[in-house]
This record gives structure tokens, sequence and C-alpha cells, in this order.
């Protein structure tokens, strides 16, 4: 049996040496414990309102005090573009059209500048067999070209599984939605949000004085659902919330509108390892943390969206691109690519930079980092 005071001395070394450990902790970077961030520098860079181009670089993880203690892994490969059946000539196809994605991302692709608007060369020249005309009706003739025949192959679910339309502006997003809703048979729903200003914004009180509901509801966000949503049977959505990860509702899940009531809507997933479950969606409240507003703005509706990016295709056959021309002086066929290059400077000043080629149960390059690390 141990004595009272001989335990009571234990315990306080014990205490004395965790103390001793957490005040070493604090000196490491993150508490000495390991986190993984993904992400990709060729596509969106942080979104700072107002902000030069100086201040967005800036802002990005890469200038932060704490890079020199991050290990850079890359992936050499882009998955999306294999297919085992390839033979050499298709092979080859896809590697340079994969070198194509990777240089329009890196601003490598042979650029000029337009006179009189331009300090650097920033447009390029889209292959013709990429390109899709405008024609007098530029939403109809992109859509005639993504969904041909839609109507016939509106139950299709691979059909509409390997089919999406990206712009850059959400107003351009709201008329092709608008069009395809517009287009499909069936009965349209409407659905309006709700909308009200944060007890906890500042000023609240004089906040609800200010700003009318009229206002609230005009307002168009980024990455929040616009007041007005419009629906129908069949309508392919995606969803721009994690709902229920463990059941297939993630950021990003495309569905299909299977039913449609009063509250809520029934979907069937068609993507990931959930495709073919059914769900029900409800309303949920959304609050954006960051706007211009000088309030706190709630907004409950059903949190349906688009999103997709041009190095989500898996061939060159599969990606086609519209350029709306609004100036006489840009040539035919380009368009600008605008990439701040200095992003990727101290991105491979590491002493440590790994290639991984392909994701293994092997972990033995990882324990071998740790241990050096350690030492």
């Amino acid at each position: 049996m141990i004595h009272r005071h001989a335990f009571e001395a234990l315990e306080r070394t014990v205490k004395d040496l965790m103390n001793e450990r957490k005040d070493k902790t604090k000196e490491k970077a993150f508490g000495e414990k390991t986190l993984l961030f993904g992400g990709d520098f060729r596509q969106i860079l942080p979104v700072i309102r107002g902000g030069s181009r100086e201040n967005i670089v800036d802002a990005s993880i890469s200038r932060s005090r704490l890079w020199k203690h991050f290990h850079v892994f890359e992936l050499s490969v882009n998955m999306r573009l294999l297919n085992g059946n390839c033979n050499s000539a298709e092979k080859q196809s896809i590697s340079e059209f994969s070198k194509w994605i990777l240089d329009l991302g890196d601003g490598k692709l042979p650029a000029k500048a337009i006179k009189g608007e331009d300090d650097e060369p920033t447009w390029i020249k889209i292959p013709d067999d990429l390109l899709i005309e405008s024609g007098e009706n530029p939403i109809e003739t992109i859509f005639q070209a993504i969904y041909p025949r839609l109507l016939d192959k509106i139950e299709d679910q691979d059909y509409l599984r390997k089919r999406c339309i990206l712009t850059p502006k959400n107003d351009i997003v709201d008329q092709i939605n608008d069009y395809v809703v517009y287009m499909l048979p069936g009965k349209e729903h409407g659905f309006l949000s709700s909308d009200s200003i944060s007890p906890k914004s500042y000023d609240f009180e004089n906040a609800e004085l200010l700003y009318n509901q009229e206002y609230l509801n005009s307002q168009k966000l980024s990455g929040v659902p616009n007041h007005v949503l419009r629906l129908k049977l069949n309508v392919p959505v995606m969803l721009t919330r994690n709902i229920n990860p463990s059941a297939g509702l993630c950021n990003g899940t495309r569905l299909i509108v299977t039913r449609i009531m009063e509250r809520t809507i029934q979907v069937k997933i068609i993507t990931e390892s959930a495709a073919g479950k059914s769900a029900v969606i409800s309303r949920i409240v959304i609050q954006p943390t960051e706007t211009h507003l000088p309030f706190i703005l709630r907004r409950a509706q059903f949190p349906i969206k688009l999103y997709v990016a041009v190095s989500r295709t898996t061939s060159r056959s599969g990606l086609k691109i519209q350029i709306d021309k609004t100036k006489d002086i840009v040539p035919e066929g380009y368009t600008q690519n605008v990439v701040y290059r200095e992003i990727f400077t101290n991105l491979h000043q590491k002493h440590k930079t790994h290639q991984i080629q392909e994701i293994s149960s092997d972990r033995s390059h990882l324990e071998g980092d740790q241990e050096t690390d350690e030492k």
C-alpha cells in the first residue's frame, strides 16, 4: 500500500511533468499535432473583398509564418484522365490534354496582351475543338450543346451525372437554371426563402428598422441560395452544404428531384457511393460568415446551387467552352486567363517536397518523414 504522503508527492511529480510537457508543446506549431491541408493553388485564391492582387496573395496560406512547418505532397498523375483500356494513341492524347490543363492553371499557355487594356499578356487562344459558338442566344446554344435531347434522356441518371455547365458569375448561373426549368415539362414550383436579420448583428434594433423585407429578399450572396428557388420534377440539382455526410448528402453531391412537397423535397442521389439512394431535404437556416452587409443575414432556404470546375473533366471531348465576346478588340477564340504566378514562387522552396503517384496502404515513406522530424 502506498502511503498517503508518498502518493501526494507522486501526484505532484506527475502534474509537474505534464505541465512541463504542455509548456513545451505550446512552443511547437499546432501544439505538435499533425494536420492535413488539402487544396490546389491553381484553383480560386482567398477572396478579399475590395482587396488588391497583393492583398489576395498575402492572404494565402503559403504566405503564413507557419508555412515553414509544412511538408508539401504533390499528386503527379491526373487520375481522372486515366483509362486502363486506352491504346498508345489515346494515352498520348490524354497526356497532352492533361498537360494543357496544368499549363492553363499555371499560366504557362501562350498569351497575348490587348492594346490599351492589359499590362501583361493574359489572353489565351482556346483550341477550336473545345469552342462552342455563342450564336444569337448564348444560353440556349450552350444548353443544347451540353444537354442534347434532354427531354428524351431526363430519366437517364448516367446522362445527367456526366454533364454540367460552369459559369464564373452567379447571375448567369441563375439565367441558365431558369432556362433549364422552363424547358423541362411539368408543373413549376416556386419556393421563397424566409429572411431575417440575426439578433447578433451590430445595432440590431436599428438595422431592423432600416432594412425592410424586400431589401433582405433581394440580396444575392456567394454560397447562399437565392430568395426564389424554381423547381420541377426530374430537375438535376447540387447540394451546397454538408447535411448528412454518412448518408451521402455532402457539399457538391448531385441529386435528381423526384417529389416536391410543401415543406420538403424528395431527391435521388446520382453521384458518389450513395448513388441510387433516396433522401428528403428540408430548408435550413444559412448564415453567411462574411458579406458586404452591415448586418448578419439569416436565410432559411433549400441548400441547392451549382458548382464544378474545368479540372473535373475526364476527357478532352467532354470539355466545351463558350466565350461571350463583349469587346470587338478581343481576337476571335480568345479569353482571359488571370493567374497570379507569384503564388507559386515559394511552394517548392521547401526542404521536402514529395511526389505521390498513387495512393497505397504502405505508409513507410510517411513514417520515415515523421522519424526524421522528431530527430
